[in-house]
């Protein structure tokens, strides 16, 4: 397999001709193999030209580079998301190629189940947002209840110490009118003390 090895041969009769023929098949040979190791390597943007409509390796080599850049091509729409393209199958056995063809409608089909889970999430974004301003405003509500509520307890305090204000004076004007009926009561108790002893005089 070592084809590095050269022989110089300067001769030009039938041995020089053949020296001359193996140079030539050994260049050939090391440009296969550059381009076996430029595809391992995953590098297809030379191409190899066949040498003439027989070179057969040639041929089979030219088509097999063309056959990764269309692939690698696809590839990179497919990565830009650009699901459109395909692959044209070569024939059954054509493993690489049938698998692309099955890859591009699996995903989208995965980009459709993707869109309807982010349109499920956005519908409950959206209800969860609706519930909390409907609990916001249940909370608001209470609030001003709460409000209203305490400022008629406030009211109603100072109703009763309204109330309770009037209840002690009039508290104090009974006071005032027993304190006076007491006194109209000794003031008659006087005159009538005094209306007895006049009677009693006059006789």
């Amino acid at each position: 397999g070592d084809i590095d090895h050269q022989i110089e041969i300067l001769t030009k009769d039938e041995i020089g001709q053949l020296n001359e023929a193996f140079q030539a098949m050994t260049a050939y040979m090391k440009a296969m193999a550059q381009a076996a190791n430029n595809i391992a390597k995953g590098d297809i943007k030379e191409t190899l030209v066949p040498k003439s409509p027989s070179d057969v390796l040639g041929k089979a080599f030219h088509t097999m580079e063309q056959y990764l850049r269309d692939i690698a091509t696809v590839a990179h729409q497919i990565a830009l998301g650009n699901l459109l393209n395909t692959i044209p199958v070569k024939s059954s056995d054509d493993v690489l190629g049938v698998a692309f063809r099955k890859m591009t409608p699996n995903l989208v089909e995965i980009i459709r189940q993707i869109k309807g889970e982010v349109r499920t999430i956005e519908q409950a974004s959206d209800a969860a947002a609706r519930r909390s301003e409907q609990d916001l405003k249940m909370a608001e509500d209470v609030l001003s209840s709460a409000e209203e509520t305490s400022s008629s307890m406030m009211q109603m305090q100072s109703s009763v110490e309204e109330v309770s204000e009037n209840m002690k004076a009039l508290s104090g004007s009974i006071e005032e009118t027993v304190t006076s009926i007491e006194e109209m009561n000794v003031a008659i108790k006087h005159i009538a003390s005094n209306s007895n002893g006049l009677s009693d005089a006059a006789k």
